[in-house]
């Protein structure tokens, strides 16, 4: 934090604004849209792990694109103060769970079980 504020006497940082706006009204206890401090898990490493889990099977160029967009992503949200490591590698654990779970239930509705009713 302190190497972003110093950086932000520089150029301003948005996410610095952001940042105090959250923690101030964590402070004043609000309730309502965007007053909720989350971490664990990232939703922007796990939307952007989806994107790529999706269009590795657009094209291998989309897959490659996609995997470094997830990559920075998760760079960028640690580097900014946004997420630990740690809650990015969850996301992707989360994610790549619920992705083979969702393989698997398509596959047993796709197969007409009649077990399913």
């Amino acid at each position: 934090m302190a190497y972003l504020e110093a950086a932000n006497s520089l150029f301003q940082i948005m996410t610095l604004d952001v940042q105090h706006m959250l923690l101030d009204r964590y402070h004043e206890g609000a309730n309502g849209l965007g007053s909720g401090i989350t971490a664990m898990p990232s939703m922007h490493i796990a939307i952007a792990f989806l994107y790529w889990l999706t269009m590795r099977h657009v094209s291998k160029a989309a897959g490659r694109f996609f995997l470094g967009f997830m990559v920075i992503i998760w760079i960028g949200s640690v580097h900014l103060a946004y997420h630990y490591f740690v809650d990015g590698l969850v996301s992707i654990i989360c994610v790549a769970a619920l992705w083979k779970a969702s393989a698997r239930i398509l596959r047993w509705w796709a197969s007409g079980s009649p077990s399913r009713s």
